[in-house]
């Protein structure tokens, strides 16, 4: 009779022990895997997030255009799926192919833009809007639809609106500026949504680049709008979806709105623009602390005939490059000190008897970007290398530091004049954990382990929960509940054994 019971003793306190839970491995969350298919480039198995084509699709769309993606990712993807319950089983990247993209150019292109667009001490409209203006005057829409990376506007100067949207994107994060793209196919254009002061704005980069291209002319228009704004006036945008709103007013009526110039910044207290009456154009300074402007020079500009019964007037343009603020009238391209004074004429341009003009200009790296227009508003663009007057080429070196356990690896380059600066950091390396103290779970309490990094000595504790009895019974397959069932004959077999009478 003990023995029996002893049996039984033990078939209850089984059953109880397997309702001691199991710890599983860590879920991935969509994100991660996506992230994971591209860090190491293949096909990932996301049946287990349950979602659809559409779901997948939205959170693809929104890792993508807020930049979270690696440069590699070409914006496409290949997936699998239940014809039946459309739920996606595989997610497979396409990637760009590397060999076809200098990412050390791209690196030091950006790295250029940025020195000569953002200072010290600037607030975050201002490197906004400094970089804004230094992409566009550099820039030029590609006529041809085919150009859309990024990397196609940076280093090759021209792009669809997608390149201008990704460029832009790309300038704010290396400075800490949260900035995402956003699009309209009803419009099949996209352009950014930017995020300083606690508020969100619009910025069409874009449609600040006048197309055909007229160096040094730049749009204020699209640039921090609310939703309201930019939905309004003779050329609205619609159809975007975002879960950002941009509903405040600070910028409605701030001073860039009707400057059509490159708006120039020396420093983080002081700019230059152009404001513009029919054919007179100011050059001012603007001190940023007060908002005051000041005169420093005048063009007057001729009402050209282009053709058809229409007229128009040339772009001055402005650049401020070797120290000195850089403009033009419809023949002649001017420099001068920045307080106004030493005006002198760079360059005349004598219009070869075809009638061209000179309708807008600006200056970088060494070279005067001219163009220029006839009367049947065609044009064309001129080049004129400015490398005798020993403005300063920056030659860079280069600086890898690898990646730590906490903070991904980057490539810093500097110049020899003491400009900075720094890649896109790659990802963390991972901790390599060596487990040092463990406490397992019970039937009644949870248990944890504790790890440490062998390289950075950071400890990192996860819990392991109670155990589950149904977690616990299908452990190792069918063999315990074969078990169980078996113990269950077992003993019924003995007490009804021992149940019998002798004859």
């Amino acid at each position: 009779m003990k023995r029996k019971v002893l049996i039984a003793l033990l078939l209850v306190v089984t059953v109880l022990f397997a309702a001691l839970p199991v710890q599983g491995a860590d879920a991935q969350t969509l994100e991660e895997k996506i992230l994971y298919s591209y860090l190491y480039e293949t096909e990932v198995d996301i049946s287990d997030c349950n979602v659809t084509e559409t779901e997948l699709d939205e959170t693809y769309t929104a890792l993508f255009n807020a930049g979270k993606l690696p440069w590699y990712a070409s914006g496409a993807y290949e997936y699998t799926y239940d014809t039946d319950t459309l739920q996606v089983w595989s997610f497979t990247p396409q990637c760009l192919d590397k060999a076809e993209y200098d990412r050390a150019r791209y690196e030091q292109r950006l790295a250029e833009i940025l020195q000569n667009a953002v200072f010290e001490d600037m607030s975050q409209w201002q490197i906004c809007l400094s970089i804004h203006d230094a992409l566009v005057v550099q820039s030029q829409y590609d006529k041809s639809l085919t150009l859309n990376k990024s990397y196609d506007l940076i280093v090759g100067g021209t792009a669809v609106c997608r390149g201008y949207a990704e460029a832009y994107r790309e300038l704010l994060a290396q400075v800490g500026i949260p900035c995402v793209v956003v699009s309209s196919e009803e419009m099949n254009h996209a352009w950014n949504l930017v995020y300083i002061n606690n508020n969100w704005y619009h910025v069409d980069v874009t449609w600040a680049d006048a197309t055909p291209d007229s160096h040094g002319r730049v749009s204020h228009e699209y640039f921090l709008l609310t939703d309201a704004q930019i939905s309004a006036g003779d050329d609205p945008h619609y159809g975007w979806e975002t879960e950002y709103t941009c509903t405040d007013e600070s910028y409605n009526d701030a001073f860039w709105k009707d400057v059509d110039s490159q708006i120039c910044y020396p420093d983080s207290w002081t700019s230059y623009l152009v404001r513009r009456e029919e054919g007179t154009n100011y050059i001012c300074s603007r001190d940023e602390m007060t908002g005051e402007e000041t005169l420093l020079h005048t063009v007057e500009l001729e009402y050209i005939d282009i053709g058809s019964g229409s007229y128009g007037y040339p772009h001055v343009g402005l650049s401020l490059w070797n120290g000195r603020l850089w403009f033009s009238s419809v023949d002649t391209v001017y420099s001068m000190n920045p307080d106004g004074t030493d005006v002198v004429t760079e360059f005349a341009y004598d219009a070869p008897g075809n009638g061209k003009h000179i309708y807008g200009c600006y200056v970088v790296n060494d070279t005067l970007y001219l163009t220029l227009r006839n009367h049947e508003d065609e044009r064309s663009a001129m080049e004129v290398p400015l490398a005798d007057s020993g403005y300063h080429i920056h030659s860079y070196t280069q600086q890898e530091i690898p990646p730590t356990c906490l903070e991904g690896g980057v490539t810093v380059y500097t110049c020899s004049c003491g400009i900075r600066a720094e890649s896109d950091r790659t990802l963390p390396a991972e901790h390599d954990y060596q487990l040092l103290d463990e406490k397992k779970a019970t039937f009644f309490n949870s248990g944890y382990r504790t790890y440490i990094c062998s390289r950075c000595e950071y400890t990192d504790t996860e819990t392991v929960p109670q155990i589950r009895f149904s977690e616990w019974l299908f452990a190792d397959g069918y063999l315990r509940p074969i078990a169980i069932v078996g113990g269950i004959v077992l003993v019924r077999f003995l007490f009804k054994k021992g149940s019998k009478k002798k004859s």
